[in-house]
């Protein structure tokens, strides 16, 4: 993705022409973009000059700790990302505090189980379901306190293990290699789901009734 953001060149320019200063900086960019100058111009959100984006208050949030997720899904997808992925259409960025502990939970077989029954506002077909804003932020999730904050950080560093083990299963060169590495994703979802129980002080019956389809 090309981002120059509306403002960018003004800024670094100094005192130089817009167009030299551009075409000296990123020449083998300008090149390929050179063909789309004139639709370029045309456009009504361009920034300062045809080459920028227009101005846009939120993209500073692209390079921040994040949760990316998906909207319509068949399952939660909520990825912890600290590498600055943009995202667009029905893909959606979320930020702030405690992004990880989020992840935890909203990939949780607990909290999709709540979301998917009662806030998701419908279904799509017989198994989709849609993570709209709306939905999402009426579901409710345990805030940290320090009664539980020693689950939360528990909860952090399965997160932390859960990174490595996706990142060693992708890379795994043979079939038995990503067998174990997938064992082990699936023991440390348990893990996970276990604490989230606990946060929401879930009895034995409750739990059942959460991984035992059918019974709700």
């Amino acid at each position: 993705m090309i981002i120059i953001p509306a403002g960018w060149t003004n800024e670094n320019r100094g005192k130089k022409n817009a167009e030299k200063f551009i075409e000296e900086t990123f020449p083998s960019l300008i090149n390929y973009l050179k063909p789309f100058e004139s639709k370029a111009k045309k456009r009504d959100d361009q920034g300062d000059y045809w080459w920028e984006l227009r101005a846009c208050s939120y993209y500073p949030e692209f390079e921040k700790e994040k949760l990316v997720y998906s909207e319509i899904v068949l399952q939660p997808q909520f990825y912890y990302d600290t590498e600055n992925y943009y995202v667009e259409a029905t893909n959606f960025l979320m930020t702030g505090k405690s992004v990880k502990y989020l992840c935890g939970l909203l990939n949780s077989n607990p909290v999709s189980f709540f979301f998917k029954n009662w806030y998701a506002g419908g279904g799509l077909g017989e198994e989709g379901y849609r993570y709209k804003k709306a939905f999402l932020e009426n579901t409710p999730l345990p805030p940290i306190t320090p009664k539980n904050e020693a689950n939360v950080k528990k909860i952090e560093t399965l997160v932390d293990q859960m990174l490595e083990t996706q990142k060693d299963f992708h890379n795994a060169k043979t079939e038995n290699d990503k067998k174990l590495y997938k064992q082990k994703i699936d023991i440390i979802d348990k893990q996970i789901d276990e604490l989230v129980y606990q946060l929401y002080d879930l009895n034995d019956e409750e739990i059942k009734i959460i991984e035992e389809p059918g019974r709700c």
